[in-house]
Order: structure tokens, then C-alpha cells, then sequence
């Protein structure tokens, strides 16, 4: 173990959320808008495996319209 490990002192929840928060928003300010898009893509994508069809397209209606949904499914 270095001496940088050593010297560690265990955080509290507080402070532990605020260095993730301060860390995600440097890794944030350093993606270019490609990066980003991909990302947020991804991540929305991986959420919409666990709806099933009859769910997906309430929520498409529900946020667009029906008729939005009709041509998704019709592409």
C-alpha cells in the first residue's frame, strides 16, 4: 500500500456524495457533445429493457401522441 492510501481518512456520506458529484462533473466538462449523446443514449437505451411492448407504447403516447407511435412501428 503507498503511503497515499495510508494516509486516507474515511469519509462521511455528505462528503463522500459531494467528491462523486465534483468528480462526475469533471469527467462531465471533459466529454465532447458526441461523447455526451452517446452516453445519454446508451443509458435510455439499457432502461428500455425492462418495459415490454404494451408499456413502450404508453409511454411513447404519453409523451408524444399516438400518432408518433404509429410511425415509429411503421418504419
Amino acid at each position: 500500500m503507498t503511503m497515499f492510501h495510508q494516509n486516507l481518512k474515511t469519509m462521511n456520506d455528505e462528503q463522500l456524495s459531494k467528491l462523486k458529484d465534483q468528480y462526475t462533473e469533471l469527467i462531465v466538462d471533459g466529454l465532447d457533445h458526441k461523447d455526451m449523446y452517446r452516453i445519454v443514449f446508451d443509458y435510455l437505451r439499457s432502461e428500455m429493457d425492462s418495459v415490454n411492448e404494451e408499456e413502450l407504447r404508453a409511454e411513447i403516447v404519453d409523451f408524444y401522441d399516438e400518432e408518433t407511435y404509429q410511425g415509429l412501428i411503421e418504419e
